[in-house]
């Protein structure tokens, strides 16, 4: 196991630069993500952006989750207090405990609303994002735990025209002999930018209803529209195993 994670950790930088699927969209993106990796690794040159981050959430039926993971790692975020968390829910049959947990627990700015409609990522997103007043988005799945120090990252990393889609960690199930693995060639749902680049760019497109893709349609026109992108693994942001949703990816499924 340890073996082919190294393996893993050696491979995915070769396999970013000359073989990943945004290398066939234009001359320009292999250059875009060069400056993505500069960007990350002279980070500690930049000074912190005093701008507001919002963390934007889009919900539905993982209340469970949120609470027992996200919850408490967004309170322990450094700076906590300078955060706003946008929630969109879509149609949980269980909003009001979800609603007075954190109503109750946090202390940061906090904007939540909710509708019946069915659930799409793509919508519930873009509504989390559209209300927030943040100039900074990151937008985050309810089932992940967060990094105490994402904050400062987000600050160090984010300007215009400049995209985050960090790799996180994804637990196993209960029953599986595996601890985890990293997602190195999947999991672009979750990206930091600035509010307005995400509005420029046309957000989360809302055509694709069922689950999956629209994260991998972020990332292509984030690339098209000469955004420096960047990609990297962050430890402690983990992704909290739970049974697929119909349609989507199981990633500790056997082949």
């Amino acid at each position: 196991m340890e073996i082919k994670k190294r393996v893993n950790s050696i491979k995915y930088p070769f396999w970013y630069l000359f073989k990943a699927p945004q290398r066939k969209l234009s001359k320009t993106a292999l250059y875009l993500d060069l400056q993505g990796i500069a960007v990350y690794f002279f980070r500690f040159l930049s000074k912190k952006s005093p701008l507001k981050v919002s963390i934007c959430v889009g919900i539905s039926n993982r209340t469970q989750a949120f609470l027992e993971f996200f919850l408490p790692s967004l309170i322990a975020l450094k700076n906590a207090n300078q955060v706003e968390l946008s929630l969109y829910d879509m149609g949980s049959v269980d909003f009001e405990k979800l609603e007075s947990e954190i109503r109750n627990r946090w202390r940061g700015g906090l904007i939540l609303n909710r509708t019946d409609d069915k659930f799409t990522r793509a919508k519930a997103f873009n509504k989390a994002v559209a209300q927030c007043s943040g100039d900074i988005v990151f937008l985050c799945d309810a089932d992940m735990s967060l990094p105490p120090n994402l904050l400062n990252l987000i600050r160090k990393i984010i300007r215009p025209n400049i995209v985050w889609f960090p790799i996180c960690f994804a637990t196993a199930p209960a029953n599986s002999s595996e601890k985890g693995k990293w997602l190195w060639y999947s999991a672009k749902g979750m990206v930091a930018l600035m509010k307005s680049d995400f509005v420029q760019v046309g957000g989360l497109d809302e055509k694709y209803t069922d689950w999956g893709r629209e994260d991998v349609d972020l990332w292509e026109r984030c690339h098209q529209a000469g955004y420096v992108v960047i990609r990297q693994k962050l430890r402690g942001l983990v992704h909290h195993y739970h049974p697929p949703a119909e349609g989507a990816t199981d990633y500790f499924a056997k082949s």
